[in-house]
């Protein structure tokens, strides 16, 4: 204990107030000298180094004066002395958080591109020993508290040291599985799985000193497959969100209506945007080949993404075909690259065609986006009507369907598949399709591949892919298994009935695609009721752009023969549409009412209403129409003089009223004129007034002959909607 000091009459501890003095002034001196230096670093570089030097050499226990000289060599950008400063305070002064900060700084700058600062912490970074880098990394891994980022610097350290994979990358993969697991809760598109799928695995798995069991190894297939097929999706639609149609309402509620703090749609460990990542099937073939190798499948069965889909697929078949039930490493691989070409293919044919369910709506040009989809053509026997009859015959035990030569038609069992413009689907998007169908059905070929496939599709919570959905409606129309289509029409109808805001284009697909299946298979008025149901929704289709031509113009690709069955590819467009909804509802009327006797003038009327469409395509069913209106000597149809204006059915009623034609009886007015006709009728006699009258009002329906057709029908099926059902169900109950 210090000796005390006798001040006066009181006794007090010797105190260090002169030590303490002394230590300020030194820390006075040594700011004095810094500020100096830095004064003279702009004009008198040598003297601010000289400066300096002496201030670290006077006070090397000083960390302030240290770190201040670090910095004003920093700012110098002098990569080389500052890599020295940066060792020895990192040697000495390692718990100091200024320090710690800076270091922070420059291993974030190793996981940029940048310029500016960053590069100048790449340039210092790279002065450093081998050595002390390594210390440096393993440092900052260690003591950052941040758990993204404590994993991207041992992932960091792994790349620059391999060595150190063997004893940390174990460690990272569950550190990142465990936080994935988390956050794939809410989208499998997280930091967490990003930096695990793009980053680790890559590096990891090829490390043969690190072992792992299949099953695990499965699981990051698994994972990666998940995260580029909605990388993929997600590229479609960088803007992708909560209310895009991507989001069921489950997701929605569970990541409570807004983006969760998982980085959603964060950034890769190179700085992209996780919707940046570019090549998505590339890198995903990758590490499917990576994992294969490690899990010693038959690396003959990984299809390269270079090959073209039916190549792709036709080579899997093969393989498959030609392996025992019992070889696992080829049904692994097999699996696995086939599950990928569903999903490649798949989004190819969406991609081409309706990528509009990804959820995007405009391109980078602004223009609205393609969106197109499968439907039956109603006129499928016409066009197979002019070619050789097919009959069947059995072969090795199978019924094989040939031509009238005897030649085994194999289109029978591939519908083929028209435009709007009446043009073959071009080959690019039919290979991508049908490869996609093929796929599909060679998982279904096998109890294991379906079992599996099942488990992947519920793990990756597939409910919420609407687009897997309506591939699969296209898919079942395609085999023409409607029953399976319609189920999944209406359950995809539920779905989006229960969304803040239906989208409006997919709600016409469904409908139009449930009228086509219903029609195919024979019921008609529930057909023409479905379209009918959301005719009014077209307002918003009218100014969707041009519609762009999926056909081919090669002739080579017209098949020689021509199949079974027709389909449609068609656009969700007013001009596309309405006329195959017209056509639909008057083949409906065709097929459910004109065959009776008794149909009714009504019926009739609307039939003639519709004819109007795509005359003189009915002629023959008007001349019939016209023969039992002779017949019956009397016509009621109180609408005809709104919708009807085509000039050569004008000419044909006004014949009727001729004596030459039999005086048939007509009662085409609405019902209050035709009261005041009826009224006139007792002072001007009912031929002469109703005559006149009639003639009359035929010149003036002349004169709309130039009106438009398609606003006119249009008009007419939205205003008697509910006419046209009753005419449809009345006689439909009655077969």
């Amino acid at each position: 204990m210090a000796a005390p000091m006798i001040v006066g009459t009181s006794i007090l501890p010797f105190t260090n107030s002169k030590h303490e003095e002394e230590i300020q002034q030194h820390s006075n001196d040594a700011k004095s000298i810094i500020e100096k230096a830095k004064s003279c670093q702009k004009n008198d570089p040598y003297a601010a180094k000289a400066l300096l030097l002496t201030a670290k050499t006077l006070y090397p226990s000083e960390f302030c004066v240290q770190f201040e000289a670090y910095l004003v060599e920093k700012s110098g950008q002098i990569a080389s002395e500052s890599s020295h400063s940066l060792i020895h305070l990192f040697s000495k002064f390692c718990d100091e958080e200024r320090l710690r900060e800076e270091l922070f700084l420059v291993t974030s700058s190793l996981q940029s591109e940048e310029d500016g600062d960053q590069k100048f912490y790449r340039e210092l970074f790279g002065k450093i020993p081998e050595q002390s880098q390594r210390q440096i990394l393993l440092f900052c891994a260690e003591i950052c508290t941040d758990r993204l980022n404590k994993c991207k610097l041992q992932l960091l350290l792994m790349k620059k040291f391999p060595d150190f994979i063997q004893e940390y990358g174990k460690a990272l993969l569950d550190s990142l599985l465990e936080l994935d697991k988390a956050a794939g809760s809410i989208t499998p598109c997280n930091k967490f799985r990003q930096l695990l799928v793009t980053e680790v695995l890559p590096i990891i798995l090829v490390n043969n000193q690190l072992e792992f069991m299949p099953k695990k190894l499965s699981k990051f297939l698994n994972l990666t497959i998940e995260f580029y097929i909605t990388i993929a999706i997600q590229s479609k639609n960088p803007k992708t969100t909560a209310d895009s149609i991507l989001k069921s309402p489950t997701s929605v509620a569970k990541s409570g209506g807004g983006t969760p703090d998982v980085g959603a749609l964060g950034t890769d460990f190179e700085g992209r945007g996780i919707s940046d990542i570019s090549n998505p099937w590339e890198r995903l073939h990758k590490l499917l080949v990576i994992v294969a190798k490690r899990s010693g499948w038959k690396l003959e069965c990984l299809t390269p993404v270079t090959m073209g889909f039916q190549d792709s697929f036709t080579s899997l078949s093969n393989i498959l075909h030609s392996s025992h039930s019992d070889d696992v490493t080829t049904l692994k691989s097999v699996f696995y690259s086939n599950v990928i070409l569903f999903f490649r293919s798949m989004y190819t044919y969406f991609n081409l065609v309706n990528p509009g369910v990804f959820g995007g709506h405009m391109t980078s040009a602004g223009v609205t986006q393609s969106y197109d989809f499968l439907i039956e053509d109603l006129e499928t026997k016409k066009r197979s009507r002019r070619h050789k009859h097919k009959k069947k015959r059995i072969e090795d035990g199978k019924e094989v369907v040939v031509d009238g030569d005897g030649v085994e038609d194999q289109s029978y069992l591939s519908p083929r598949i028209l435009t709007d413009d009446g043009k073959e689907l071009t080959d690019d998007i039919m290979k991508a399709f049908t490869t996609a169908v093929n796929s599909w059905q060679l998982i279904a070929s096998r109890e294991t591949f379906k079992k599996d496939f099942t488990w992947l599709l519920h793990r990756w919570r597939s409910e919420q892919w609407p687009w897997l959905r309506l591939f699969q409606i296209d898919m079942h129309i395609y085999r023409g298994e409607h029953s399976q289509a319609l189920h999944l029409i209406q359950e995809e109808k539920t779905r989006i009935s229960e969304l803040p805001q239906t989208p409006i284009k997919l709600k016409i697909q469904l409908n139009v695609q449930q009228a086509s299946c219903h029609f195919t298979c024979g019921q008609h008025a529930v057909a023409a009721e479905a379209v009918l149901g959301i005719l009014p929704l077209f307002e918003n289709l009218r100014s969707s752009g041009p519609i762009i031509s999926r056909g081919s113009t090669e002739s080579t690709n017209q098949p020689s023969k021509a199949p079974s069955r027709f389909l449609r590819i068609i656009p969700c467009k007013m001009e596309a549409l309405l006329p195959y909804c017209i056509q639909l509802i008057y083949m409906a009327f065709k097929k459910r009412v004109f065959p009776f006797a008794d149909a009714g003038d009504t019926a009739l009327g609307h039939m003639i209403t519709l004819m109007q469409y795509d005359w003189p395509k009915e002629e023959t069913v008007f001349a019939e129409i016209l023969k039992r209106l002779t017949k019956a000597g009397s016509f009621s149809y109180p609408v005809f003089f709104t919708y009807i204006i085509n000039l050569d059915f004008l000419e044909e009623f006004a014949y009727l009223v001729t004596p030459d034609a039999g005086n048939i009886r007509l009662d085409l007015f609405p019902p209050c004129i035709t009261i005041q006709r009826q009224q006139r009728t007792i002072t001007r006699g009912i031929t002469r007034g109703g005559k006149e009258d009639f003639r009359v009002n035929i010149e003036k329906q002349v004169t709309r002959c130039e009106e438009d057709i398609n606003k006119l029908i249009y008009k007419f099926l939205v205003t008697e909607r509910d006419s046209l059902l009753q005419c449809l169900n009345a006689h439909n109950a009655s077969m």
